[in-house]
């Protein structure tokens, strides 16, 4: 049996690559910045129209829109405190202020299984199983986008009242919602809980499916708090 192999020519692999480059060290260049102490402050965003009539309210209107866009896909929030409308649908000035929710947002995963932790290969697989024996739930927080073990519980019933004392030992909420990936009745319970250890109104939780990466993550029956702190 003959094999044929296919060898890209160096000359190729290298143009590639140089092509590339500046990207690549412009990338570098801002990993290599030093850290701002004012990245995670709040700021104080003003637009004023220019001159040219209506054009310029309308311009001004788009550039506001523009930042409140910015801020959603960064995770912050921006609140309008005073904008002048015009009647075009422009504005003569706005003030409004942009939040880091960074800092203000809590996150509390309690997993039902190990097994999902096993196969992303985050735990070795004897662990997973004396886990699994054990009935350990994993309760994990996630801090500065970074996912940390913070306890364990024995069993699945002792889970949602310890994501609500954690909840609750991180103070007044803004914003309130349960996760799950399975057991909705079970979410709907706890979100009775937090609502009754007065963490926020019930008609103001949200009991949420999660799905997708965190889903796949998690694995079944996992449960989860996940908030924003009053400022």
């Amino acid at each position: 049996m003959t094999v044929f192999l296919a060898h890209v020519p160096a000359n190729l692999e290298i143009a590639d690559i140089e092509d590339k480059l500046p990207q690549a060290e412009e990338e570098l260049k801002l990993l290599l910045l030093p850290k701002d102490p004012h990245d995670e402050k709040n700021v104080i965003l003003e637009i004023r129209a220019g001159t040219g009539g209506d054009e310029a309210t309308l311009f001004a209107a788009e550039i506001l829109r523009m930042y409140a866009r910015y801020a959603e896909r960064q995770g912050w929030k921006m609140d309008v405190m005073e904008a002048s409308d015009t009647g075009v649908g422009g504005i003569k000035e706005a003030v409004a202020l942009i939040e880091q929710l960074r800092t203000r947002a809590v996150l509390y995963v309690a997993l039902d299984t190990l097994r999902y932790l096993e196969k992303g290969g985050r735990i070795g697989r004897m662990r997973a199983l004396l886990g699994t024996l054990l009935s350990v739930k994993p309760i994990m927080e996630v801090r500065n986008a970074e996912i940390v073990p913070i306890e364990q519980v024995r069993t699945s019933r002792r889970v949602p009242s310890r994501l609500v004392e954690l909840g609750q030992s991180r103070g007044e909420f803004a914003d309130l919602a349960v996760l799950y990936t399975t057991t909705r009745d079970t979410a709907e319970q706890m979100a009775d809980l937090c609502a009754a250890v007065g963490l926020i109104p019930r008609a103001q939780i949200l009991s949420v499916q999660a799905t997708g990466v965190l889903g796949v993550h998690t694995g079944p029956g996992a449960l989860g708090l996940a908030g924003i702190l009053k400022s």
